[in-house]
């Protein structure tokens, strides 16, 4: 039986048995894992509250032979407080976790993408004015590492260069990209939005982009992806409700 620590972000949990539940994890080095935690589900367990979804945490494992994995301790690094502090916030968070959940299969490394998870999460919590700015950019990020070719510099057709005096900027879902005026395909979106998609994905700085922009690129990358996964994502939908 194997035994060590891993560094992770509490991405969803389910109950199991009477007083278990077992555990999603996006972990630094192993990737997304799965792991029961005995006995949390008890008035008396002091583990629950550190095992909250969306907390950064250090994890003891205790793993057999076949790979069923327990979780035998764990120390909070950071439970993003103001994050979950508001439901609005808070969804928005949930939502970059279930991007992860859905995109990632188990036992795979994925360190880019935990640190990027980690980043953008602490970026939210400490920059309150700019979580629109970045969710996008986590979007971006993280289409980007799991290799779909987003282009926004040039038309995804016929590679023409983008400039601002295209007559019709068009995003083509299928084909993950601008599309210009000259080229079939696609569906029409502002000039603001091409900006921020390309401004975005170049690392241009928050400032240079107008709200009303940000959320329609985001509206934008939020379709394509449910169009990738072919499903709704949930997260967002939910709290909006709430």
């Amino acid at each position: 039986m194997a035994r060590y620590l891993v560094e992770g972000i509490v991405i969803k949990n389910i109950n199991y048995k009477d007083s278990d539940k077992i555990y999603t994890i996006l972990t630094k080095n192993k990737g997304k894992i799965s792991a029961s935690a005995k006995g949390v589900r008890k008035i008396s367990s002091r583990r629950a509250g550190n095992l909250d979804t969306l907390n950064h945490v250090v994890i003891g494992i205790s793993e057999g032979s076949s790979g069923y994995k327990t979780i035998t301790e764990v120390k909070t690094l950071n439970s993003f407080r103001k994050l979950k502090s508001s439901i609005s916030k808070a969804s928005k968070a949930y939502f970059m976790l279930e991007l992860v959940h859905k995109f990632l299969e188990e036992d795979h490394e994925e360190i880019k993408i935990f640190n990027l998870l980690i980043f953008s999460l602490e970026k939210m919590e400490n920059d309150d004015k700019n979580i629109d700015f970045w969710i996008l950019s986590y979007e971006i990020s993280l289409l980007i590492l799991l290799g779909y070719g987003l282009t926004f510099d040039k038309c995804k057709i016929c590679g023409r260069e983008y400039v601002d005096n295209w007559e019709v900027d068009k995003f083509n879902y299928g084909l993950g990209g601008l599309v210009c005026d000259r080229c079939d395909g696609g569906f029409v979106i502002s000039k603001g939005c091409s900006y921020v998609l390309n401004g975005v994905k170049s690392g241009k700085s928050s400032i240079d982009y107008l709200l009303k922009d940000i959320l329609e690129s985001d509206r934008i990358l939020k379709t394509y992806i449910s169009f990738i996964l072919n499903s709704e994502i949930r997260s967002p939908t939910i709290f909006d409700t709430v």
